[in-house]
């Protein structure tokens, strides 16, 4: 199989180091035992790879370029989206420190996380008009509407003012002066308006994160007393100073043991059950092998057995020699130490067929272990 791709369709597999593919040892060679290596070999053989480690921590810049060094420039990486890009549960000790760093110590809530990388990034999350009545709160709609009144009666005094202005042309500066200060006292009107908008818009936020907090801190308190079987009630009274802030210290001992792990598989007690099933299933087939191998073995000793109490009955008899015949059955190791006890000839048919093709063949040597004929003829 070559690396080229077929048309415009890619194929490959799941990772160049998957264990099921290492453990076969039947695509890399022997002198592949380095990732480098393999990497190397696989994209002789494959246009495609799929990277599945970038779903648990992004890929630093000096092995993305390595890869690229160790491959063919068509080479293709089907590189798998971080966690956090597809909303899913990914340890903050993955991500690049820069970016780590930026974020608050508690900003492990989704909206919050987004809010924060948003606001550091210089990324709008929303928009909003100024439009007069219409600002998020009750109390803050109630300013909105109490500003735009104000600028309607200020509005509606100035037309006044202006007529009176067009009517009594001495009295003119009088009046001009009368409207800067209108204009002045309005300006006013709305800096504070707007500032107590603000704040009522900042302080409802805050409390809805609060909200938020709180009912997420409630799930994971139900959740935690249905894993120890417990009734989630509230204490009659308060925890004291000290033994709250000595379980503060015991969970960021906790959190920080929990990242010092890293990504968790969550395969990982399934496949090691399923390595244990199959451990155990080669231990049942060993067991069975060697048993029918000591079975075997002691078919051959009593086989054996059997050929030289033959041969002792034929010697008994008075022959010159002994020729076995049928090409099924193994002589050929008993006949040197047959015919040492029986003193005469043992000749195992196989023997002498090897026997008959090398002298045939015009080949003289002489062969030990195997009988007089292979030994002296």
């Amino acid at each position: 199989m070559s690396g080229e791709p077929v048309g415009n369709i890619y194929y490959g597999t799941s990772s160049w180091t998957d264990q099921t593919l290492l453990k076969s040892k039947a695509f890399y060679p022997a002198d592949a035992n380095r990732p480098e290596q393999r990497l190397r070999f696989y994209a002789e053989h494959f246009p495609l790879v799929e990277v599945d480690a970038t779903f648990y921590a992004l890929p630093s810049e000096r092995n993305a370029g390595l890869w690229a060094q160790r491959t063919p420039d068509d080479f293709v990486f089907n590189v798998k989206a971080y966690g956090l890009m597809t909303h899913h549960a990914v340890a903050t000790r993955s991500l690049p420190e820069p970016i780590r760093d930026m974020l608050p110590a508690d900003a492990a809530e989704k909206t919050a996380r987004f809010v924060d990388i948003c606001d550091q990034f210089g990324l709008p999350v929303a928009n909003f008009v100024d439009v007069p009545g219409f600002v998020i709160g009750t109390d803050a709609e109630r300013a909105g509407t109490a500003l735009d009144k104000a600028q309607t009666a200020v509005s509606a005094r100035r037309d006044v003012l202006e007529t009176e202005l067009r009517q009594h042309a001495a009295g003119g500066e009088q009046t001009a002066e009368a409207l800067r200060a209108c204009a002045h006292e309005e300006a006013e009107l709305q800096g504070r308006l707007k500032r107590a908008s603000e704040a009522v818009t900042g302080a409802e936020v805050a409390a809805q994160q609060v909200r938020d907090s709180a009912a997420d801190t409630e799930r994971e308190l139900n959740g935690l007393a249905a894993k120890l079987g417990l009734e989630p009630q509230p204490a009659a009274e308060p925890l004291p100073e000290e033994e709250r802030e000595a379980l503060n210290q015991r969970v960021e001992r906790l959190i920080r043991r929990r990242e010092q792990l890293g990504p968790v598989n969550p395969l990982a007690k399934q496949e090691y059950e399923e390595a244990v099933a199959h451990v155990e299933e080669l231990e049942t087939q060993r067991e069975d092998l060697e048993s029918a191998l000591a079975e075997l073995e002691g078919l051959i000793k009593e086989t054996d057995r059997r050929i030289r109490e033959a041969f002792e009955i034929l010697a008994s008899s008075g022959v010159d020699a002994i020729v076995q015949a049928g090409t099924d059955l193994a002589v050929a190791d008993l006949a040197e130490d047959a015919e040492r006890s029986l003193r005469r000839p043992v000749i195992p048919i196989n023997t002498a067929t090897y026997w008959s093709s090398l002298r045939r063949s015009g080949i003289d040597d002489r062969c030990a272990g195997f009988g007089s004929l292979l030994a002296e003829h």
